[in-house]
């Protein structure tokens, strides 16, 4: 038999909450047990969807909101060529931070300070690492 403190924590929002993180998400993260064949919106989806059912079974209820609000944006806003121009954009600014360190490693190499040699090479790399991400995540969108 419940108590009336257990009347107090089982209010209407919170089984509604609960409801949809274990029941709803659940449902739907076993109907689509890999996000890795989607694409787009839909894979954007689905890996939110999965985020929050991981959420909800740790019992992490900020991250629970903050991802239902994500979840619904992304359903109310995401388009794939939305997606395609937010991927440009960052290829194109990954690609100038490029030039840039490419310039003060000129610097760095003419003024014989190795440190700074090895800092702007491997930033380099890194971003270099990061534009072929983008371009592949870009071309699965194609």
């Amino acid at each position: 038999m419940m108590t009336k403190t257990s009347y107090k924590l089982l209010t209407v929002p919170t089984i509604t909450i609960v409801g949809l993180l274990f029941f709803g998400g659940s449902i739907s993260a076993l109907a689509s047990p890999s996000c890795e064949k989607m694409k787009g919106c839909d894979k954007k989806i689905c890996e939110l969807e999965k985020k929050l059912v991981i959420a909800g079974n740790q019992d992490n209820k900020p991250k629970a909101t903050r991802l239902t609000k994500a979840l619904e944006k992304v359903k109310e806003h995401c388009t794939n060529d939305g997606l395609k121009d937010e991927l440009i954009e960052d290829i194109a600014k990954a690609k100038a931070e490029v030039t840039e360190y490419e310039a003060d490693l000129n610097k760095a190499v003419k003024q014989k300070k190795s440190d700074k040699v090895f800092k702007y090479k491997a930033k380099i790399k890194d971003k270099k690492r990061k534009i072929k991400q983008l371009e592949k995540k870009l071309s699965i969108l194609n």
